[in-house]
């Protein structure tokens, strides 16, 4: 029932200013990696599979506002539950103040990246994902339920079948760019924002809505100052393509720009 690895304040007295794990082969365990009170993670070449539990990796889900993860960074690292569909690749509460991961695939479990609040109420501060990809999980891609900055560039996602491809709850009211990113095979939506100011350029999102009547793109009541320019929506050759609308507007969202696409 423990992690594989445990890292940071896990008592009164006790915590890390800074650690790094590097070409780590970590499988099994009911979580990975759990990391709550370190300043500064860094974590390269590490492979992170098979856990069974509520997430593969948790940063900071502790029970008071010093388990927190001021900085985390990841590169060229897999994060795959695959052998539990009901696992959550990597969840990020309140107290993940900046996650940056860079040639990462997450792959497989439920929702690859979960961002929530805390009890205390705080938000995740920053989340940044490039050059990498998340494929076959059963639910969502990435899941914002809060937030202040995300930022998804030049990357990959696809489910397998499952929900949305990207998705912000009503409670999002931050920043989100998705940007150079292909979006393909949802069972929903594309990218699905209920809340925040979305920006949306020069991705491909296509083949979506194969398990039930969705959108490529679908602006909703709560979304302010959206721009979605430049991109390639529709059907891309192969797969099933079952988008009702390319840009779907639920008319309460509120202004934006839509050019180019």
């Amino acid at each position: 029932g423990g992690q594989l690895i445990g890292v940071g304040q896990f008592a009164a007295s006790s915590g890390s200013y800074g650690v790094s794990l590097e070409d780590l082969d970590v499988v099994g365990g009911y979580r990975g990696l759990w990391a709550r009170g370190v300043a500064y993670l860094r974590i390269r070449g590490c492979r992170f599979v098979n856990a069974y539990g509520s997430e593969e990796i948790n940063l900071c889900d502790g029970p008071d506002s010093t388990h927190n993860v001021d900085g985390a960074e990841f590169l060229n690292c897999v994060i795959s539950p695959e052998n539990n569909k009901t696992t959550i690749g990597m969840l990020l509460n309140g107290k993940a103040h900046s996650v940056k991961m860079s040639q990462c695939a997450v792959l497989f479990g439920t929702i690859g990246v979960r961002l929530k609040n805390t009890t205390g109420g705080s938000n995740p501060k920053f989340f940044y994902f490039s050059d990498g990809g998340f494929e076959n999980g059963t639910s969502h891609g990435i899941y914002a339920e809060v937030g202040d900055d995300i930022k998804i560039m030049n990357s990959y996602v696809s489910l397998d079948g499952g929900l949305d491809g990207i998705y912000t709850g009503t409670a999002y009211a931050g920043s989100i760019k998705i940007i150079g990113t292909t979006i393909r095979g949802c069972g929903r939506d594309g990218v699905r924002i209920n809340g925040g100011r979305p920006t949306i350029a020069n991705c491909d999102i296509v083949n979506n809505g194969s398990a039930t009547t969705g959108d490529g793109i679908s602006i909703r009541s709560n979304a302010t100052g959206y721009v979605v320019s430049g991109n390639r929506i529709g059907y891309a050759g192969d797969g099933l393509n079952a988008q009702r609308y390319g840009i779907y507007n639920a008319l309460s969202a509120g202004g934006g720009i839509v050019a180019g696409d």
